[in-house]
């Protein structure tokens, strides 16, 4: 008769030590597997149950944690990644999205904050730049439209 190490257990003869399935962990001599708690996967040796870092979903069915992709987020509460709200942005493996300045707007993905034309503007998070108004352009950082009467070029 021997003790079973953490991340498996005995039968009831206690003759043979087994594995805990994906999704279970043990302790130190004991005769079953505990589940993990909920949004938890055991961990390689099944010893202990591990969560996914922010930015990282469980996929309950490998085991494991998948990164969530750029244009996505996910905290450590989520199942699931999220989808950055359009004018934000976020890398892949992000746990929050960043607002696109002023003078820019974010890509259909959500993946990269595009800089306006010349004659558009926009403001902090936008999706889309709008075209300054006739009699106006745009300033050096298309955040704003100016009146072309108050331009003064040197001649």
């Amino acid at each position: 008769m021997h003790s079973c190490e953490a991340g498996t257990y005995s039968l009831e003869d206690k003759s043979s030590c087994l594995q805990c399935k994906d999704g279970f962990y043990s302790s130190k001599g004991v005769t079953s597997c505990q589940q993990c708690p909920e949004g938890q996967y055991s961990s390689l040796d099944h010893s202990t149950c591990l969560k996914c870092k922010a930015g990282n979903i469980l996929l309950a069915e490998s085991n494991s944690c998948m990164k969530c992709p750029s244009g996505t987020f996910s905290s450590l509460e989520r199942e699931s990644c999220l989808k950055c709200d359009d004018g934000y942005i976020s890398r892949e493996e992000s746990d929050f999205c960043t607002i696109c300045p002023r003078g820019s707007y974010s890509n259909e993905n959500n993946t990269i904050c595009i800089p306006c034309k010349d004659e558009e503007y926009s403001l902090d998070g936008s999706k889309v730049c709008s075209e300054c108004p006739a009699g106006t352009y745009s300033s050096i950082t298309h955040d704003t439209c100016i009146d072309c009467s108050s331009r003064h070029d040197i001649l």
